[in-house]
């Protein structure tokens, strides 16, 4: 079986008007990372945002709420990322979440204590590019090239089966995993391309900021944003084959750590 997390951050509210009506359809669950001062409204953003209790009602739904800073931050701050756990964690009546660090950020030693001493943080993601960490053993990780046209799947997809090799399974410290994202191509095809080349046994974290109705006529949105179209195609796809699953980032952490032992 080959794992798909559909990952969502910033928590932007073309979720509900656009992506979960195509979730929903095919009976998938999706992990929202979410930037806590934007739902509550501490902090400014010029893009609509999903509120507290939209986010609450998701979480009854039973998609995944991870955090994603409380101000979506340039620079690491222990206190911010702190801040949303708590804020996240306190609205949802959970013991812990997942965190996943904004732009793409690497973790800092003080922040890294943090994340793997706190009760409250399941599991964390930073880097999104071609990084494999020998330090790292017993981390989960997803390494890929985020400028890649992804027409060398099969290349990719030898780089999944290296990653899930039993020895760097090995359970130590809390899941990291590195994500892939949605920046540089926002065509189903290629992602369909590469679903196609993983080898069984492995996962892959998609990440998507926005869904739109016509992208094209709305470039003043987020880099990440994707065509609704083509994410119904690329969900379709996913739907229709068998042997691949959707999950949420928790459960796929779970899933791969259990096949590791």
């Amino acid at each position: 079986m080959k794992y798909v997390v559909l990952s969502f951050d910033d928590g932007y509210s073309d979720f509900l008007q656009n992506a979960l009506k195509i979730i929903n359809e095919y009976g998938f669950k999706a992990t929202l990372n979410i930037v806590s001062g934007f739902a509550d409204r501490t902090i400014y953003n010029s893009f609509s945002c999903l509120t507290v209790d939209e986010i609450k009602q998701l979480y009854k739904e039973g998609h995944e709420i991870a955090a994603h800073s409380n101000s979506h931050m340039d620079k690491e701050n222990v206190s911010d990322v702190e801040t949303s756990v708590n804020k996240i964690t306190e609205w949802l009546n959970l013991d812990s979440i997942g965190v996943v660090m904004p732009k793409s950020q690497d973790i800092f030693p003080e922040l890294e204590c943090f994340l793997n001493e706190s009760k409250k943080v399941l599991y964390y993601a930073d880097w999104r590019y071609p990084k494999v960490n020998m330090r790292l053993k017993g981390n989960i990780c997803r390494v890929i090239n985020r400028f890649a046209t992804f027409k060398t799947t099969h290349i990719i997809a030898y780089g999944y089966r290296v990653l899930y090799d039993k020895k760097l399974l090995a359970k130590s410290y809390k899941p990291r995993f590195n994500r892939i994202t949605v920046k540089r191509n926002r065509e189903s095809k290629y992602f369909i391309n590469l679903l196609k080349a993983m080898p069984n046994d492995t996962a892959i974290t998609i990440v998507f900021h926005s869904i739109l109705n016509n992208y094209s006529e709305q470039c003043d949105w987020p880099e990440g944003a994707w065509d609704i179209a083509e994410f119904s195609n690329l969900l379709s796809f996913i739907k229709k084959t068998k042997n691949i699953k959707v999950v949420r980032q928790c459960d796929a952490i779970k899933i791969l750590s259990r096949e590791a032992k």
